[in-house]
C-alpha cells in the first residue's frame, strides 16, 4: 500500500474519532458511537493497523451495522481498548501529516511505475515517461510535468501537471486503448504462429496488425488536437502520436496512471481503468455514437 493510501486511511479514521464508553450500572459499560467507531476500525485494518484476531471486539463493532451502541460486561475491559485505539489515531494522525504533509489536488497525478531493478532500467523508464508527456503536455498553456514525491508500494512516482490535467488523461486514455489493440493484435498473431501458419502469412498478418494499430494511434491523436489545440499542425499531430505510442508501450509494461487520491469522481472517470484494460473504448468511438444518436 502506497504512503498516500495509508495517510487516507488515517486522517478518515481521526475525523472519525467521535465515541465513548460509559458505565451503565449493572457491571455493564456501553459504546456509543458505534457507527464511527467501525469507521476507525476499518480504516486502520485497511492500512494494516489492526488485525481482526488482535481485537476481540473486532467482528461485533464491524458487523454492527443499524445500532450506534453496543453493550458489554465492564469487566471486558472495553473502555481499555478504545482508549488505546484512540491514542493509536492520534498519534499516527500527527505523526504522518509531518512526515507526508503533501496534499494532492485535482492537479495530481500517481503514476505506477514497471518494475525497476536497478539504474539502467531506472534511466529508461524516466526517458520513457519523457517522451510520452512531456513534449505534448509542455505545448499546452499552463501544463507542466512536475514531480512531488515518489512513493512506496511498487513504484509510484507523484507529478503535478498544472491546467492540463484534461490533455494528460486524454493521452493516458488514448495510450491505454492503443495498447488494448496491440494485445489484440499480438494474441491473433499467436494463434496463427502456433497453428504453424506459413512465414509470408505471419509477416502479411504484422503487417496488417502494424496498419490497425497505426490507424488507431491516428484516430486518437486527432481527437485530442481538436479537442485541445487551436489549428491543425502536422509535426504536432506526429508529437502526439508519439507520445501515444510511447505510453501505450510503458502500459504494456506495466505502467499505471491514476488519478490523485481524493479526486472527485467525474474526474477519476476521465483516467482508463488498468484492471480493465479488456474493456476500455476509443472515445473517437463513443463522440461517433453520441453524433449519431442526436441526429
Amino acid at each position: 500500500m502506497r504512503l498516500i493510501d495509508i495517510k487516507q486511511c488515517i486522517n478518515i479514521a481521526f475525523d472519525n474519532l467521535d465515541f465513548k464508553v460509559s458505565e451503565i450500572g449493572g457491571g455493564n459499560s456501553k459504546i456509543y458511537g458505534v457507527q464511527k467507531f467501525r469507521i476507525v476500525l476499518l480504516q486502520l485494518s485497511k492500512a494494516g493497523f489492526v488485525r481482526r484476531e488482535d481485537f476481540k471486539f473486532y467482528d461485533d463493532i464491524v458487523n454492527a451495522v443499524n445500532t450506534d451502541s453496543l453493550t458489554y460486561p465492564s469487566s471486558n475491559y472495553i473502555g481499555d481498548y478504545i482508549v488505546k485505539i484512540s491514542y493509536l489515531v492520534k498519534l499516527l494522525h500527527y505523526w504522518i501529516n509531518e512526515f507526508l504533509p503533501v496534499e494532492q489536488d485535482d492537479e495530481t497525478v500517481n503514476i505506477k511505475l514497471p518494475k525497476i531493478n536497478n539504474f539502467d532500467v531506472l534511466n529508461k523508464v524516466a526517458n520513457e515517461l519523457r517522451l510520452a508527456f512531456s513534449s505534448v503536455i509542455s505545448e499546452y498553456e499552463g501544463g507542466k510535468i512536475e514531480i512531488v514525491q515518489f512513493d512506496h508500494g511498487s513504484f509510484w512516482c507523484v507529478i503535478k501537471v498544472g491546467t492540463a490535467l484534461l490533455l494528460f488523461t486524454g493521452l493516458a486514455w488514448a495510450g491505454a486503448v492503443v495498447a488494448k489493440k496491440t494485445i489484440e493484435c499480438r494474441s491473433a498473431y499467436e494463434v496463427y504462429r502456433n497453428a504453424s501458419a506459413r512465414n509470408e502469412m505471419l509477416e502479411e498478418l504484422k503487417r496488417l496488425n502494424k496498419a490497425q494499430i497505426d490507424i488507431v494511434v491516428t484516430q486518437e491523436a486527432k481527437l485530442i488536437q481538436q479537442e485541445h489545440f487551436n489549428k491543425e499542425d502536422h509535426e504536432q499531430l506526429e508529437r502526439i502520436k508519439n507520445s501515444i505510442l510511447n505510453i501505450s508501450e510503458l502500459i504494456l509494461k506495466g505502467t499505471e496512471i491514476q488519478p490523485a487520491i481524493a479526486a472527485p469522481e467525474d474526474v477519476k472517470n476521465l483516467f482508463p481503468d488498468f484492471s480493465c484494460l479488456p474493456l476500455i473504448e476509443s472515445r473517437t468511438k463513443k463522440l461517433t455514437e453520441n453524433i449519431e444518436n442526436n441526429q
